[in-house]
């Protein structure tokens, strides 16, 4: 981690805390104050049991006035032990407690941030950035920033009584305090080489475990297909081949850390006993300072190895942040311009125009809708068609506010489709994809996802329009029913149904369906074809599609090929026309 990394992970830190870290350091500094008081009070303790030393109370560094001036009795130096043992262990519960609150609503603000973030970005970069990676930002990113703040605060409080300690020690004897700051300097520098690769490390582990989350959900989200296809074996190889990985890049860096963890205590063993004979043999100093400079030893030499332990892990989770800034920089600049729903949306009385409209998504490639212009009349069903790549999934996200054009223009009426509107637009549409969406929550949640105030009676009235709520009627527990994970509790065509139920319960100016009924039976497709029959003049719906089923009643009808339109007219129009792309659609359903 560079200077400049670490000073911005700490003014972030700093700015995720609100500034409660320093509490925090306080906390801890006066836990050094009462423990190195403590300490000192061994001297007078020792010196009670000799006469010779019991002269010498006031060369005792900071108490030595007082204990000169009152000469307390043993009894009263024991009392006042045992009171600063208390406080310090009453203050060591207080900071535990206390900063892993600090923690805890540090990582709760992190997640949220980044949630929001996501939540409120432009449409073009949440597509564009894998689900996967998405969801690694959101768990081990913060997860491992967090344990990185952790590793700071303990380096701090590790720092603090190492300063404490050496501070104490001076006052006792400063030609041994000047020894062990020197050594215990000397042996920290010399494992430079071991915190040099946990930076490595850091970054290998954020790699390492991005790749096997992304394994795992890949393997979850086909499962179907894995078990269809019997290829259990080949995503199991891959999920061991990333097990493996990780596993030899933790045990090579665990051998390298314990050998730095070896070579420090040998260096602790071996500084103490030169530490004792040169206390001794040297600066002949009496039992008293001896046993409590042996005791500072004894706390300092942990806190050398608690400096070095929680350095390692600071440069290796650190990566973890700077993965996590990016993501949250990346969705910070895509973010829509006005998260607030501030402007009216358009009445959609007369039509939505697109004029000239083109969409690139990379220069490199042909675009996905090339110059298209037509009108998508109010109060009308137009039905959009053509193969898979046409640019109908495209041109849905643009009349729905999603996305905006690289060229040419989409209004609503004479009122032009922008970012300042997007929002506004979106709150007065609906749209039913072809995979319906439904929360593990009860129906009537399901279905307030499209109008959180909506009553019991609402939600019944937009089941019954949707040619679903004798269905849901007969179920025991109605709309306390649970859909179960992704709508498993309901069949295919339930769930468009169910989706088409919420979609309408939003009341809105405009509905798109995006191949809602391409993957259902006969009977389910007749229900969705009727239900959206029933709204004709009552709202603007573009149905897209490429069977026929629902497309029958449609007022009009587009027909789309590589991002341009190629055709559009009546239904009845088109197909007389054996040469049209519905004719030829319907006569291609027909043959299947």
């Amino acid at each position: 981690m560079t200077r400049a990394n670490f000073i911005t992970f700490f003014k972030f830190s700093w700015a995720l805390t609100n500034g409660r870290i320093l509490s925090g350091a306080l906390v801890t500094l006066l836990v050094g104050l009462t423990e190195s008081l403590s300490l000192i009070l061994l001297i007078p303790i020792a010196a009670a049991a000799s006469p010779e030393a019991a002269g010498r109370l006031s060369e005792i560094p900071i108490l030595g006035p007082w204990l000169a001036q009152s000469a307390p009795s043993l009894q009263v130096l024991l009392l006042i032990f045992i009171g600063l043992i208390a406080l310090q262990a009453w203050l060591t519960r207080f900071k535990s407690l206390y900063n892993q609150k600090i923690l805890h609503d540090a990582a709760d603000s992190m997640r949220i941030d980044l949630f929001g973030r996501i939540g409120m970005a432009k449409w073009e970069a949440i597509r564009a950035k894998p689900i996967t990676d998405i969801n690694h930002h959101l768990k081990d990113d913060s997860n491992r920033t967090i344990a990185a703040i952790r590793n700071m605060l303990t380096l701090f409080q590790a720092t603090s009584m190492l300063v404490i300690y050496m501070i104490v020690a001076a006052l006792v004897s400063w030609p041994m305090a000047i020894f062990a700051m020197v050594v215990g300097g000397l042996l920290f520098a010399a494992l430079y080489p071991i915190r040099r690769r946990a930076t490595t490390y850091g970054r290998e582990m954020t790699r390492l475990h991005a790749d096997q989350n992304r394994t795992i959900l890949e393997f979850i989200g086909g499962l179907h297909l894995a078990k269809l296809y019997t290829s259990e074996d080949q995503h199991l190889d891959v999920y061991r081949g990333h097990l493996k990985r990780t596993r030899k890049s933790v045990i090579d860096y665990l051998a390298l850390s314990t050998l730095g963890t070896m070579v420090f205590q040998i260096g602790a063993a071996i500084i103490a006993a030169l530490f004792v004979w040169l206390a001794i043999s040297v600066f002949k100093l009496d039992v008293a300072r001896l046993t409590v400079l042996i005791v500072i030893f004894i706390r300092l030499a942990p806190r050398f190895n608690v400096i070095q332990d929680n350095t390692q892990q600071l440069l290796t989770n650190a990566p973890a942040f700077l993965n996590y800034r990016k993501a949250l920089n990346y969705f910070m600049t895509a973010q829509e311009s006005d998260p607030e729903i501030r402007n009216e949306a358009p009445a959609l009385t007369q039509a939505i125009h697109l004029k000239n409209v083109s969409v690139s998504f990379n220069p490199d490639s042909a675009p996905a809708l090339n110059d298209v212009s037509f009108a998508i009349p109010a109060g009308k069903i137009t039905a959009l068609i053509g193969p898979s790549g046409s640019g109908k999934s495209t041109l849905a996200d643009l009349v729905l506010g999603l996305t905006e054009p690289t060229a040419g223009d989409v209004s609503i009426d004479s009122v032009p489709l922008t970012e300042a509107n997007h929002r506004a637009w979106r709150a007065a549409v609906a749209s039913v994809p072809q995979d319906a969406f439904l929360m593990n929550d009860t129906l009537a949640e399901n279905l307030r996802v499209g109008r959180d105030d909506a009553t019991d009676e609402e939600l019944w009235e937009a089941l019954d329009r949707a040619q679903i709520g004798d269905l849901i009627r007969s179920l025991p527990e109605g709309l306390e029913t649970v859909a179960q994970e992704r709508g498993q509790r309901f069949s295919g065509g339930e769930r468009q149904r169910l989706a088409l139920a919420r979609a309408l319960l939003r009341r809105p100016k405009f509905l798109v369906l995006d191949e809602a009924t391409s993957a259902l039976d006969w009977e389910n497709q007749r229900f969705i074809a009727e239900a959206i029959a029933a709204l004709r003049g009552t709202l603007t719906c573009l149905i897209i599609a490429h069977r026929p089923s629902l497309i029958t009643s449609a007022d009009r009808v587009i027909a789309m090929e590589d991002g341009r339109v190629i055709e559009e007219g009546g239904f009845a129009e088109l197909r007389s026309d054996p040469k049209s792309a519905l004719a030829r659609m319907v006569e291609g359903d027909r043959t299947d």
